[in-house]
């Protein structure tokens, strides 16, 4: 599997973040992979709602969830027809931006819903898997270097896309997890789509967009 560009032209860029609110509440840093940064419990605010920018939004039409991360370090599912919370996820965190959650994508057939974002390891990407029906981690994987700030599936969910950060790159992890390639952007990647023809358009903060194939 690996990348073939076919087309690089220039695009404005653009994010979009909002606000919500907030509770409190006991988080392990290493409940799901060990912490470097602390061994201690980190407390953390946490109500029925963020407290901070949310960074990303994914919805899943087929079950009717939403999930949501943001700069208060947590991510959350909700039910697309009431607006009530089903779910708070929760990744390792550190101090300063360290655990804070960017990018969010919904598996087009399974429930599954993949974060990521500011690793509590310094240059290290990580991707984290949740069941989206019962909020129970399945996993989580190697992204590579950098900081993720997008995540996109393939619609036939065979693999996913990462855009990344610190340095700009998109990476392509398989469904079980394994980094298959890296390809170097102009700058930060905040815009990713995949199509059903395993293309990736990735938008950078050069101002280039990028059409990539994902091959084999």
């Amino acid at each position: 599997m690996g990348f073939k560009t076919f087309a690089t032209m220039r695009a404005p860029f653009q994010a979009v973040a909002s606000l919500c609110l907030v509770s409190l509440c006991w988080f392990s840093a290493d409940t799901m992979a060990q912490s470097t940064v602390a061994d201690a419990p980190t407390l953390q605010l946490n109500l029925d709602t963020h407290w901070a920018a949310i960074r990303r939004i994914a919805a899943d039409p087929v079950r009717g969830l939403i999930a949501t991360t943001s700069d208060d370090k947590s991510a959350r599912i909700w039910d697309a027809n009431s607006g009530k919370l089903l779910h708070v996820l929760r990744t390792p965190v550190g101090p300063g931006e360290m655990g804070r959650l960017y990018g969010a994508a919904m598996h087009p057939k399974e429930p599954l819903v993949a974060v990521g974002g500011t690793s509590i390891v310094p240059g290290q990407a990580m991707v984290f898997l949740f069941n989206s029906l019962t909020g129970e981690p399945r996993g989580q994987f190697s992204a590579g270097r950098g900081e993720i700030k997008r995540i996109a599936w393939s619609p036939d969910g065979s693999f996913m896309a990462i855009g990344l950060a610190n340095p700009g790159a998109v990476a392509v992890l398989s469904s079980d997890g394994t980094l298959k390639s890296t390809t170097p952007l102009s700058g930060d990647c905040y815009g990713l789509a995949v199509n059903e023809h395993h293309q990736i358009v990735a938008a950078d903060r050069a101002g280039a967009l990028r059409v990539l194939r994902v091959e084999g």
